[in-house]
C-alpha cells in the first residue's frame, strides 16, 4: 500500500524515540521529601520537564498522545515500593482533563522502569506525584513509550523504515507483532504501538 493512500499527518519515531526513557525529564536525585515532576511553571512543580519532548513540543512539531515510563536508577534500598507509595500521574485523554494513574515501584534496589497504560493528549502536561524515598541517593527519570493518535485518534497506519518488527495493540484489545521488511506499509486501526515490543529501528505513523 502506498503511504500517500492514508492521507493522514505522518510522524515519525527513530529508535530512540519510540521508547524514550529521558523524554521528559533526565536522571534526577530521590528525595525524602514528596516531589512533583511536571512541566515548568506548573502549579507544584520542583522538578520540571526539559527533555525532547519538550524540545519538539517547544519547536512546534506535532504532539501525539504517549503513555508515560517511569525509571529508577540503581541503588540499594533507595526507593519505597508497594500499594502505599504510589507514583500518580495526572493529566488530559482524549480530551477529559484531572484523569490519574497510579504506577507502583517494585524493586527497593531501583534499577527498573515501570509503564503506564494511559494514553496522555500530551505528554508533557502530564503531572507525576512521587512520594518521598528511603533517602536521596537515587534517581528518577520520565520518559514516553506507547503512541497513540491524536486525542485518542486511531493509527491508520505505519512504515518501518528498516527490517524489523513492530508491536501493536488494536481497538478491540488484541496485540500482535507485525515482521515487517524495510519500508512496508501496514494500514490499520490501531490504538496503539506499544513501544515494550517494538525493535524496529524507526517508523513513521499516519493518525
Amino acid at each position: 500500500m502506498d503511504p500517500q493512500d492514508l492521507q493522514s499527518s505522518p510522524k515519525p519515531f527513530t529508535r530512540a524515540t519510540i521508547d524514550d526513557k529521558t523524554g521528559l525529564l533526565g536522571s534526577t536525585t530521590s528525595s525524602t521529601s514528596a516531589a512533583k515532576f511536571g512541566p515548568s511553571g506548573g502549579a507544584g512543580v520542583t522538578n520540571a520537564y526539559a527533555g525532547a519532548e519538550v524540545t519538539k513540543k517547544t519547536a512546534g512539531n506535532r504532539i501525539t498522545s504517549r503513555s508515560l515510563t517511569v525509571t529508577t536508577a540503581s541503588h540499594a534500598g533507595s526507593y519505597k515500593i508497594g500499594a502505599g507509595n504510589p507514583l500518580t500521574l495526572t493529566g488530559t485523554t482524549k480530551g477529559v482533563a484531572g484523569v490519574t494513574e497510579t504506577l507502583l515501584l517494585t524493586a527497593v534496589n531501583g534499577n527498573e522502569t515501570i509503564r503506564g497504560a494511559t494514553l496522555w493528549d500530551d505528554p508533557t502536561l502530564v503531572t507525576v506525584d512521587v512520594p518521598g524515598q528511603n533517602d536521596a541517593l537515587g534517581a528518577f527519570s520520565v520518559g514516553v513509550g506507547d503512541i497513540g493518535g491524536p486525542l485518542g485518534a486511531s493509527i491508520r497506519g505505519f512504515k518501518v523504515h528498516a527490517d524489523g518488527s513492530v508491536v501493536t495493540k488494536g481497538q478491540d484489545g488484541f496485540i500482535d507483532t507485525a515482521v515487517m521488511v524495510a519500508n512496508a506499509v501496514e494500514p490499520s486501526n490501531l490504538e496503539r504501538v506499544v513501544a515494550s515490543g517494538t525493535s524496529a529501528v524507526g517508523i513513521t505513523v499516519y493518525a
